[in-house]
């Protein structure tokens, strides 16, 4: 699950905000760390479709390699989902996909996090303090089908905050 970079501020037109400068460097900075730890390319990316979650997909999947429009679908329920639209539409994702990714806006992305990971998870604590703009949460869930997402089982594997300074 990873948080949208910085974005300009807010408008009358949210969905058309897009990142600043400082928010695209997040993206190139959170790139480099996710590759730099031998994370698996997702194979399918899941997007609001608000310009500064697009951005953030787009600069993110570029910045691992991945062709922006490789596996990036633009969902307008993302836009304004809360946690449980996010794992209602996740169980519909194909099962040869085996790491998904999910890019939003909080509240929903941190809650989701803390919805998908275990109580007893030892690496919960670091979204605790909540999920900084561009922050990663990579969470293995312990299914064989994505329609068997259930809250409360996963394991917290990674957490990536840039600073993009």
């Amino acid at each position: 699950m990873l948080r949208h970079a910085k974005a300009a501020p807010h408008t009358a037109d949210d969905r058309g905000r897009p990142l600043t400068d400082r928010g695209r460097r997040q993206c190139a900075e959170l790139a480099r760390d996710v590759l730099a730890a031998g994370l698996g390319l997702p194979e399918r990316t899941m997007s609001s479709p608000a310009v500064r979650a697009r951005q953030t997909a787009e600069l993110v999947l570029e910045g691992l390699g991945r062709s922006s429009e490789a596996g990036l679908d633009l969902d307008g329920e993302l836009y304004q989902a809360d946690p449980d639209d996010v794992i209602r539409r996740a169980r519909l994702l194909d099962d040869t996909v085996t790491r998904a990714m999910v890019v939003g806006h909080n509240p929903t992305v941190e809650s989701l996090v803390m919805l998908l990971v275990a109580a007893d998870d030892p690496n919960r604590a670091r979204v605790d303090e909540g999920m900084a703009t561009c922050a990663l949460a990579v969470v293995e869930l312990p299914v064989d089908r994505w329609a068997e997402v259930v809250t409360g089982e996963g394991r917290l594997r990674s957490y990536f905050t840039p600073t993009g300074r």
